[in-house]
């Protein structure tokens, strides 16, 4: 019951839905030994032909301009953005391109214009929701796994000195 206490609603939500797509859609795992787009080994799934089919499909309602989630993210409680980002790209069949399961398509590919095309679009959304600052420190990343990875290392760091600070203050609050 502790660690159900520890989850937030959307680490919760997260972690039933992948373990339940798990258990109904078997993937293999594997660890790749070279990631040219990140210096950090990635996580890869491979992916079945209807998975790759909806990574590169577009609805035609998906356009750059839309915003997946209903707050920009200017650099504070980055951990709830990106669980809502997360589920957002999920529901739209991209998460793939942020998780580093989708790896870049080969130039020679006869799928490199799609993942271009769909990496793009997922970039787009990305920048969308972040503050001006934010966006404008990234813009150049030329994947979407690249402006992920970078606003995890920014963002996702906890603050030692901060959460110390803030458990000590909880410790010593009374009721009045």
């Amino acid at each position: 019951m502790k660690l159900l206490d520890s989850l937030d609603f959307f680490s919760l939500l997260l972690w039933f839905y992948l373990n339940f797509f798990l258990f109904l859609y078997p993937v293999s795992f594997c660890w790749s030994v070279y990631n040219p787009e990140m210096t950090t080994p990635t996580l890869e799934i491979a992916l079945s032909a209807e998975d790759l089919a909806e990574a590169y499909s577009l609805h035609p309602l998906n356009h750059p301009g839309l915003l997946l989630v209903s707050t920009a993210f200017d650099g504070s409680g980055f951990g709830s953005w990106k669980q809502t980002m997360m589920i957002a790209l999920s529901t739209k069949g991209k998460l793939y391109f942020v998780d580093g399961s989708l790896a870049r398509a080969a130039l020679a590919s006869p799928d490199f214009k799609k993942w271009t095309k769909c990496n793009d679009m997922v970039m787009s959304w990305i920048l969308n929701v972040l503050s001006k600052n934010n966006a404008d420190s990234i813009i150049y990343a030329k994947t979407a796994r690249q402006i992920w990875v970078e606003l995890k290392e920014r963002f996702g760091q906890i603050n030692g000195s901060k959460l110390y600070q803030v458990e000590k203050d909880i410790c010593t609050m009374t009721m009045s």
